[in-house]
């Protein structure tokens, strides 16, 4: 991700939010993330988009985002985790992380080997006998489930900067 200041912004709403400072329960398909790029001078239009309908299927909530030209979200840093945790306080989301069952760990289907993470107590949860696992994100922590376990929301991100 592009490194410099950021601020949310609904066009709908006609409102600004700095990165950092964003009202709990407000965040809407309708805003988008701005990077003002340091090094380039300028505001880059990056952004996540949260999906209307949660997905019980990994599958389909990836399916659902390539259509749209975008990835499930991945989490590269403690900043981004905190900012990704803060906009969608009360749901669980799906990460873009699958179980890597050759020598049990995860990685982000995209962009491979995950330099950090965020497991809550317990997790992940290692088993030789027990595959299929894909990662969600909830206020405590990253936890591993199934794939096709439950319902939890679904965040497209998209890296293509205009």
């Amino acid at each position: 991700m592009v490194q410099g200041s950021s601020f949310f912004y609904s066009g709908t709403e006609k409102t600004c939010v700095l990165t950092g400072r964003f009202p709990p329960g407000t965040f809407s398909p309708e805003y988008k993330h701005y990077i003002k790029d340091e090094k380039e001078k300028q505001i880059k239009e990056c952004y996540y988009q949260r999906l209307k309908k949660q997905e019980s299927l990994y599958k389909e909530a990836k399916r659902k985002c390539k259509l749209k030209g975008g990835y499930v979200l991945e989490i590269n840093s403690k900043d981004e985790n905190d900012l990704v945790k803060d906009m969608f306080k009360d749901v669980s989301l799906w990460l873009g992380a699958v179980q890597i069952i050759e020598n049990n760990t995860f990685r982000w289907e995209r962009s491979g080997e995950m330099t950090f993470t965020d497991w809550s107590a317990d997790y992940p949860i290692t088993s030789t006998t027990l595959y299929n696992f894909c990662v969600i994100l909830t206020w405590s922590g990253w936890k591993n489930v199934y794939c096709s376990y439950d319902q939890y929301d679904v965040v497209c991100e998209f890296d293509t900067c205009g």
